[in-house]
């Protein structure tokens, strides 16, 4: 199954690919967020945006837009879902099974300081796994920045693109 795994920019040189939970489009998480079961390309499109919003409950990260890495992974390796379509992850993972990673255009990522200092932390967090504490919420200008992010895609890079990735953020960091 494709799981994402959402990372802070410090992660990413970490010895293995970790994050305590992963998104995974599977027919709990459709049912969630009212998608078609067997259309797995919309399934994991909303399943890696959940993940990148969830980089939101994050604030201390040096670069402030949203990574998320994909990879396979088999269910055995994962934990039980602790919302539908979200996983807790049991270990990590091997660079080696990477399959991309899934960034901010530099464009968004005023966007996404303005959606952290709108939104407290347990928001997003809960927002990301489709619990919605009712319509008081989706009436303030943190659920319009939310949705307005959640809505631009992530720029896509290949595994191979790894080391290149690095050195951009550490460079990013460092100005």
């Amino acid at each position: 199954m494709r799981i994402y795994l959402p990372l802070a920019d410090i992660e990413l040189y970490n010895q293995q690919l970790y994050s305590r939970f992963a998104w995974a489009g599977n027919d709990d998480f459709c049912q969630l967020w009212g998608i078609d079961s067997q259309d797995g390309e919309e399934a994991e499109d909303m399943a890696m945006t959940m993940a990148s919003m969830s980089c939101l409950e994050n604030s201390g990260d040096a670069y402030t837009g949203r990574i998320v890495a994909a990879l396979d992974a088999d269910g055995s390796e994962i934990g039980a879902t602790s919302d539908l379509g979200v996983f807790e992850v049991k270990t990590g993972f091997s660079w080696q099974r990477l399959v991309s990673l899934h960034l901010d255009s530099p464009e968004d990522l005023e966007l996404c300081q303005q959606v952290r200092a709108a939104l407290p932390a347990e928001q997003a967090a809960f927002w990301c796994r489709g619990n919605y504490s009712g319509e008081e919420n989706q009436e303030t200008p943190g659920w319009e920045l939310w949705q307005k992010l959640a809505a631009e895609p992530l720029s896509w890079y290949d595994r191979s693109e790894l080391e290149y990735l690095r050195r951009l953020l550490a460079a990013n960091a460092g100005s």
